[in-house]
């Protein structure tokens, strides 16, 4: 972590701990009572954000009922950007990662060429005393335009009857996250709906486990035959021999279940894993984004998801957007969505302001790859 003594506390409590760190072997611990919340900032006049994130390496073991955010005054509060990240839960993760905090506010008309402060905040919505710690503070590229990327959980057979035909209107891949045991059974999509899917618009699809399992509740045995199974189907090991293997390094958890445990197994399997952050409308920095904690929005309101558009395109960040059944609660109508894409191409893709890609894509582009 960079000198602490930068950084001025306006609540909670900030110290040195020389036992833990993020790169190197210390960092900024900051504490806070129930009902406090936590807030710092530091000067930061000295580095252009014009093209440029700020990205943490975050940690902490009190995750439940916190929320954080941070503010680029540019220079002062009423010119500023305010980049929100969702709100954690009791199965965020504790270890080391990389905080992916998208843009979700815009006060004034800052100028993030000659920014002043920087302000982290993390709000406290409980009763109990909460722990962070801060292990780095890196600034990260931007792309030249913010990617999207359309994410269907469960690999239902409306995947291909429904979003997909609408979809296809436009040239826009799409993304599903399929059990892969239960391909071409009941309401599942079978391996030649997914062939033309992929084979006409480059969709990909990757692993919601190979049974649709909450891993939450598997040994670790079990759990590492539910990943090796579904990368293994979609490189090849099925019925039909057919690879899939585009999408094979990247999973979703099902019921958006997870732990420490449960991400330290996955990594050895696949190159990115996703959450949810609800109704969350942020994104997140399309090269800073940390891929073993993946935030997704979901797709449920049309209003909000045409500000996260709006958002993306003006930060040059990216956003995963999820969605399910069109007649479930979580997912827009189909009559929204087709909506949702007319303004997603009449205002930005065909501007040039955003494009939409695929996961593996959205891993390339995190490693500098557009």
């Amino acid at each position: 972590m960079q000198d602490v003594s930068e950084w001025y506390v306006d609540a909670g409590r900030k110290t040195v701990d020389a036992s833990r760190g993020y790169v190197g072997s210390r960092s900024m611990r900051l504490e806070a009572a129930g009902g406090v919340d936590i807030s710092i900032n530091r000067d930061f006049s000295s580095t252009s954000l014009s093209n440029q994130v700020p990205v943490f390496a975050f940690k902490t073991d009190s995750p439940d009922s916190i929320s954080t955010e941070v503010q680029v005054n540019a220079p002062s509060a009423s010119d500023c950007r305010v980049y929100g990240n969702q709100s954690f839960s009791i199965q965020s993760p504790t270890g080391w990662f990389l905080l992916s905090l998208g843009l979700s506010k815009v006060n004034g008309t800052p100028d993030l060429s000659d920014p002043g402060t920087l302000v982290f905040r993390v709000n406290n919505g409980s009763s109990s005393e909460i722990t962070v710690w801060l292990g780095g503070l890196f600034a990260v590229e931007k792309p030249d335009r913010g990617y999207l990327v359309l994410n269907w959980d469960d690999g239902n057979a409306t995947r291909y009857s429904k979003a997909f035909q609408d979809m296809r209107e436009f040239g826009y891949p799409g993304v599903s996250s399929v059990p892969t045991a239960q391909i071409g059974e009941g309401s599942r999509l079978t391996i030649d709906e997914m062939k033309s899917m992929r084979d006409e618009l480059g969709w990909e699809f990757i692993s919601h486990t190979h049974n649709n399992e909450n891993v939450l509740g598997l040994s670790e045995s079990e759990m590492r035959t539910e990943f090796a199974e579904s990368r293994a189907w979609l490189r090849g090991d099925n019925e039909q021999g057919e690879s899939f293997s585009q999408g094979a390094d990247h999973i979703i958890f099902p019921f958006v279940n997870f732990d420490d445990r449960v991400l330290d197994i996955a990594s050895e399997y696949f190159n990115t894993a996703g959450s949810n952050t609800g109704n969350y409308l942020h994104g997140m920095p399309a090269r800073g984004f940390d891929p073993m904690a993946v935030n997704r929005v979901e797709g449920n309101d049309l209003d909000g998801l045409k500000t996260l558009l709006e958002r993306t395109a003006i930060e040059r960040q990216a956003a995963i957007i999820n969605f399910h059944n069109f007649d479930a609660p979580n997912t827009l109508s189909r009559n929204e969505f087709q909506s949702f894409l007319t303004d997603l191409h009449d205002n930005y893709t065909s501007t040039g302001d955003i494009e939409v890609v695929t996961m593996s894509q959205l891993y390339e582009i995190r490693r500098g790859g557009a």
